[in-house]
């Protein structure tokens, strides 16, 4: 099989799991009755803790934010695949693959909406962020393998990757659970094995 082959194979594979991945978030839109609000930060923060975003996701419980996050996490993934293996030319939205709209019941990213691994890293934090604060003995080991994801979409110099590595020290603190401490040692995906921070050139330095 030659590169050429390969390469558009890959492309239709990363393309399929990101089109099925977008009609299980449509379908959960459509099916679940959960609500997510954006509410400013420091009716949730600690007097004497700055904020990383301003507003933070309150979800209607605790599931429905995980369900949520793990759907993030992986779609943090495909679009950095996409972006360093497929190039501009990589269809974020699947537009050649037309889906009935899902209702929108918040202010969460639909299918196709987010354009960078960035955003829906983001988008993950501030929901995490809800987890921790308002559920504190419940969230905990089960965010480490998305809180890492997430990383991966920044600089590891910037304020988010620092409160990222915050978040999941904290948790290995209360867990004992040492291999959630995060160690700077796996080169993001999609930077080609130099540890440049973000996902990949393509799709992830955005402002």
């Amino acid at each position: 099989m030659g590169r050429a082959t390969l390469a558009q194979e890959l492309k239709k594979d990363i393309s399929h799991h990101l089109l099925e991945l977008y009609k299980w978030r449509r379908k959960y839109e459509d099916d679940n009755s959960y609500f997510c609000v954006e509410v400013p930060a420091a009716s949730q923060q600690p007097p004497d803790e700055q904020a990383l975003f301003p507003t933070f996701f309150r979800m209607s419980n605790l599931s429905c934010a995980y369900e949520i996050i793990l759907y993030d996490a992986a779609l943090i993934m495909l679009l950095g695949f996409g972006g360093s293996t497929i190039g501009p030319s990589f269809d974020v939205r699947m537009s050649e693959y037309p889906n009935p709209h899902a209702t929108r019941r918040g202010p969460l990213f639909l299918p196709g909406e987010a354009q960078h691994p960035r955003a829906v890293a983001i988008e993950l934090c501030k929901i995490a962020e809800y987890c921790l604060c308002a559920h504190p003995n419940s969230a905990g080991l089960w965010l480490i393998s998305p809180l890492k994801v997430a990383y991966l979409s920044f600089p590891p110099a910037s304020r988010e990757a620092k409160w990222l590595s915050s978040r999941m020290a904290a948790i290995a603190d209360l867990s004992g659970f040492e291999i959630g401490r995060h160690q700077d040692r796996q080169p993001p995906i999609g930077s080609g094995g130099k540890k440049q921070g973000g996902l990949s050139s393509h799709v992830a330095v955005v402002d």
